[in-house]
């Protein structure tokens, strides 16, 4: 268990939505240092080093919930006083050590962004499912707006492109097992895409998810130029979007770098500031 407690506190102007937490020893009750609803990453809290890595998960998981709060579902984080995910202490003990681990390794370890994505998609669809029994929207009637980030139809733009993409990987000579590849290494994910799978990715007679199509891109950055099919507003919006709502990129910084390393043939001066406000904007 973390050593220390939060304490939200509102801001009591009725128009911001700002809260500060300040986080105090459980013992002594003393400050130990404090965080905003601005705060992106664990890295930007004041004394953020001297924290246990079961502290850093702490934190971490409350600034995903800040965010997904916010941005996924619209609500002032005024409204929400507790982030704390709470599990048998087997387990809390389990994923501090595969924190502690992974960020030796440098490894993307989000347990709350997986568990608050799969949340999202399943309240989505649920709310559908009873719109087309003819029941009336549960989440209008607690001015609830969801923001969706797991839905294809969010991408009206983009998503024509998909088709393209997938022809392109099914094009490339041992595409399948470079695809399998960065799933693992990148968005440790260890789904293997068969070619069955891949046609009817090509065909669009199935769809594919948002990090599958993520992945395609980062598996082609390094051998094509895909100008020619996707335009790179586009390609941001499907590779990015996917890697910082996973908490694997955290800042617009990170996310550029990563950028350059991924797409060798695309033009990173062109991409700066698209990435700036997409990172801006999504979780």
């Amino acid at each position: 268990m973390p050593e220390f407690r939060i304490e939200p506190m509102p801001s009591r102007s009725l128009k911001s939505d700002k809260v500060v937490y300040y986080v105090r020893s459980r013992h002594t009750n003393q400050l130990v240092t404090k965080f905003d609803t601005n705060t992106q990453r664990v890295e930007d809290i004041e004394g953020w080093v001297d924290f246990t890595a079961t502290e850093r998960l702490e934190l971490q998981n409350y600034l995903v919930s800040i965010r997904f709060t916010i941005d996924a579902l619209s609500i002032s984080a005024k409204l929400n006083r507790d982030y704390r995910l709470i599990l048998p202490e087997p387990l809390q003990e389990a994923l501090s050590k595969l924190y502690e681990r992974a960020a030796a390794n440098n490894i993307s370890f989000n347990p709350m962004a997986a568990m608050l994505q799969g949340l999202l998609h399943h309240i989505s669809t649920t709310e559908k499912r009873l719109l087309a029994a003819g029941e009336s929207s549960v989440l209008k009637k607690f001015n609830i707006a969801l923001n969706d980030q797991n839905k294809t139809d969010q991408y009206k733009e983009t998503k024509r492109y998909v088709k393209k993409i997938f022809k392109k990987l099914q094009a490339l000579k041992g595409g399948l097992e470079s695809y399998s590849k960065t799933a693992r290494e990148i968005y440790d994910n260890d789904t293997n895409l068969n070619s069955s799978t891949l046609l009817k990715y090509v065909e669009g007679t199935s769809k594919p998810s948002q990090w599958s199509i993520s992945c395609a891109l980062s598996t082609l950055g390094s051998h094509e130029d895909l100008s020619s099919i996707v335009p790179l507003s586009a390609l941001l919006e499907l590779w990015l979007i996917p890697l910082r709502f996973s908490g694997k990129l955290q800042t617009a910084e990170h996310a550029l770098k990563f950028f350059k390393q991924t797409f060798k043939y695309a033009n990173a001066s062109e991409a700066e500031l698209p990435i700036q406000q997409i990172m801006q904007k999504s979780l």
